[in-house]
């Protein structure tokens, strides 16, 4: 009953934001009704994944159904066997969404905009292995949709002169209270002053006590959380170095 419990609560993300992005009426059905399938499904997944591939297919219009049912994993596996045929299915959709990428409209470079601001592969991660050539390949599809709609921040930058100071910046949703920033706070606390100065780019809706240390630590400190604001402020800051303290767990930092 727990890990029916485990596995049910961890695929309530996938069936709400697949409910929430789906205009009803899909497959018949009302939002809700498509998020309790999804859930009823946990340990099926397949025929999740199945459900939201139809989804897909009557909004073809919908990048971001899209990016759910063809790159979407589950958090648990029942064996490891199950591990292959996801991480398979994985890679050959992303290679076909490669493949088939579409920007040749406004509607059409909008809406794979938005896909990016609402998905991320973060559960990808939980097959254990090493995945760096599947991550490069996902931030090449991210880059391409960019790059289309945000030419002039898509450019190599070069490094600027270091006549005094190293300037770092970290960029994070999570500069409050979240277990996965409070290991950034001693990087901050015991950062060579003499040598680097430090930015913090707060772009998350949230402060609290921990934000407020954040700012104490920093040499400048900003609390943007709009997209093309904070893209702006970093390239005007002309960083040395620029750190993604959780890249991948926020969904809609990962494009930034």
């Amino acid at each position: 009953a727990f890990f029916k419990s485990v596995a049910t609560a961890a695929l309530l993300p996938f069936a709400k934001s697949i409910a929430l992005y789906a205009s009803p009426p899909v497959l018949g059905y009302s939002p809700a009704s498509v998020s309790k399938s999804l859930i009823v499904l946990s340990f099926t997944p397949f025929h999740a994944f199945t459900i939201a591939a139809t989804c897909a297919q009557q909004q073809p219009e919908s990048f971001t159904l899209r990016l759910f049912a063809q790159l979407g994993t589950p958090v648990l596996y029942d064996s490891e066997g199950e591990l292959e045929p996801h991480y398979q299915r994985y890679r050959q959709n992303l290679q076909h969404l490669l493949d088939t990428l579409d920007l040749s409209t406004p509607d059409r470079l909008d809406s794979a905009l938005m896909g990016i601001r609402r998905f991320n592969n973060f559960y990808l991660t939980y097959q254990g292995r090493n995945l760096v050539a599947e991550q490069r390949q996902y931030g090449i599809l991210v880059h391409r949709i960019l790059q289309a709609r945000y030419p002039h921040w898509t450019q190599p930058l070069s490094m600027p002169a270091v006549t005094g100071k190293i300037r770092v910046g970290y960029a994070s949703s999570y500069l409050h209270s979240y277990s996965g920033t409070f290991w950034l706070t001693g990087w901050l606390k015991h950062c060579d002053r003499q040598r680097f100065e430090i930015y913090c780019y707060y772009t998350g809706h949230t402060p609290d006590p921990i934000t407020d240390f954040f700012r104490e630590q920093s040499d400048v400190f900003h609390h943007i959380p709009d997209f093309e604001a904070v893209c702006e402020q970093i390239r005007q800051d002309q960083l040395h170095i620029l750190v993604y303290p959780e890249i991948g767990m926020e969904i809609g930092r990962a494009h930034v």
